[in-house]
């Protein structure tokens, strides 16, 4: 596959030379390998070197080799410097947009890239603190007797769930613990980030010449001109932030693969939820389940009362406040990554 760079004239018509050329030969920069390299228009002639002049142009690229033709339009170029790749099209369209495709003349697709790299601004962190489900209260039902206070039957944990148990005695509503807490609950953290979009200026997409293109003369081969979509101008490049070697490819651009984004937001922690368990009530129902309406409410720690149920449930007040104690701090940055250097013709 020919992974090089070409250094190349546009065709001539007989008869026309370069401004500047007194004599037909245009001196080209020194490659990699220290050597000049030469471009040359076909000699004048009346004579063409192919059936259909028109429809080719002949160049010589060395002082020895027999010249070769290629389509009208097209160039003719050598060897590259050792370690660049091209020649290479490129088309340049606003972020977002999408690229033309690679021609059939010039199928081989190369990198996608993007140019014009905008420091984004950072995430954007916030943070709620929600009371828990459940508080952590010890509620309990104290079955005493049938008859009257003074005596024990049972003694049954009651929750905010339901729990079914026929109850025909008298009982008690209790809760114990400081404040009615064993252990105060802590608020549950409900944190979401927002990450902002990397914004590109543009995205580039690249196309090489086929693994056999047509050649020319001196070992050199033929160049089509760029298509509609693309820039006018042929490419090398090489991954690296690199100077571009010396010769017709002397215009850089600095562009990327990618970018690395390491913006998140740190943790937040709540403070411990209000007193949930001091004021709670127990919810007597007549039916299973906790169907319908409570036929009665027994205050926390009230008095015994007499008592017919089939299902019982702990009504607890809603949580006073549940604080932020720490909020979630922005961190990271991103910043593009993958660079790649292009040196263009002109």
């Amino acid at each position: 596959m020919f992974n090089g760079c070409l250094a190349f004239l546009p065709a001539c018509a007989p008869g026309e030379s370069k401004p500047g050329d007194t004599d037909g030969t245009s001196s080209g920069e020194s490659g990699s390998s220290g050597e000049a390299t030469t471009l040359t228009t076909a000699p004048e002639s009346s004579e063409s070197t192919t059936d259909d002049p028109a429809t080719s142009t002949s160049l010589d690229t060395s002082e020895t080799g027999e010249p070769g033709t290629c389509p009208e339009g097209a160039l003719c170029g050598s060897e590259p410097p050792e370690g660049w790749f091209g020649p290479t099209i490129i088309a340049r369209v606003p972020n977002g947009e999408a690229a033309p495709a690679c021609p059939e003349e010039i199928p081989e697709a190369g990198p996608i890239l993007f140019d014009g790299f905008s420091d984004p601004p950072p995430a954007v962190c916030s943070c709620e603190c929600q009371p828990p489900a459940s508080p952590s209260c010890d509620a309990n039902l104290v079955v005493r007797g049938p008859n009257s206070c003074g005596g024990f039957y049972d003694f049954i944990n009651v929750e905010s769930t339901c729990t079914n148990l026929d109850v025909d005695s008298f009982a008690e509503f209790n809760l114990y613990g400081y404040y009615y807490y064993y252990n105060p609950p802590m608020c549950m953290a409900e944190q979401s980030a927002e990450i902002p979009p990397i914004a590109w200026e543009s995205t580039i997409n690249t196309c090489r010449l086929s693994e056999t293109p047509l050649s020319c003369e001196g070992g050199g081969v033929c160049i089509p001109p760029a298509p509609e979509g693309f820039e006018a101008t042929w490419c090398i490049y090489q991954q690296g932030d690199s100077g571009c070697p010396a010769g017709v490819f002397n215009t850089k651009s600095l562009v990327f693969s990618g970018a690395v984004d390491t913006r998140e937001c740190g943790d937040c922690t709540c403070g411990s939820a209000g007193n949930q368990c001091e004021g709670a009530e127990l919810m007597v129902f007549s039916e299973p389940d906790c169907a319908g309406t409570p036929d009665a409410f027994l205050p926390a720690n009230g008095p015994c009362s007499d008592l017919t149920a089939a299902s019982f449930a702990v009504d607890y007040p809603a949580s006073g406040s549940c604080p932020v104690s720490s909020p979630p701090q922005s961190m990271g940055a991103a910043e593009p990554t993958g660079e790649f250097t292009f040196c263009c013709a002109g």
